[in-house]
């Protein structure tokens, strides 16, 4: 733990550590915490490190997705928020063809509210609408496949190794 932020990989406790030891691999990172300032901790971590693609951060709270917007460099990318989220989804629900996002990438749990977000169509939508979408915290091999075969550019995983389970060949 370094200031309210955490990184657990391989045995590395900070994000310091972590993009210090991998400084050409790109990063998906999620903020958790509700408080705006973290924004400004994390991007002030980042941002010596920071290439065009190599940072892609989301969070599922509105005001920490907007924070992020404001305050990121060009060669940062956001995720939509929560509300982002729900806007989409009711554009999907109501038969709606597009929908105007503040950004290209959706990091998603599998389900929320009680609605399934891992269906193939509302990929597809998500798609359409030019997003790629992520899902979090996917830890079963199976459940891996099966979204990757339903569409989704990428999975979030508390135990990377386990992707090596997946058939060769195959998107992630």
């Amino acid at each position: 733990r370094d200031n309210g932020l955490m990184a657990i990989f391989e045995g590395q406790t900070t994000l310091e550590e972590v993009l210090s030891e991998f400084p050409d691999t790109p990063f998906c990172l999620e903020i958790k915490d509700k408080e705006v300032e973290v924004v400004k901790k994390v991007l002030e971590i980042i941002w010596p490190s920071t290439r065009k693609g190599a940072f892609l951060i989301g969070s599922f709270h509105g005001k920490i997705a907007r924070e992020l917007r404001r305050l990121s460099p060009p060669s940062i990318e956001g995720a939509l928020s929560e509300n982002d989220v729900l806007r989409a989804l009711l554009a999907f629900r109501f038969g709606f063809k597009k929908v105007s996002l503040p950004s290209r990438y959706a990091f998603l749990p599998p389900a929320k509210y009680g609605l399934h977000l891992d269906q193939r169509e509302w990929i597809d939508f998500l798609h359409r609408q030019r997003v790629s979408v992520f899902y979090w915290t996917i830890n079963e091999v199976g459940r891996m496949k099966t979204l990757l075969e339903r569409g989704a550019d990428g999975i979030l995983s508390d135990y990377p190794d386990r992707f090596t389970q997946l058939p060769k060949g195959g998107r992630l």
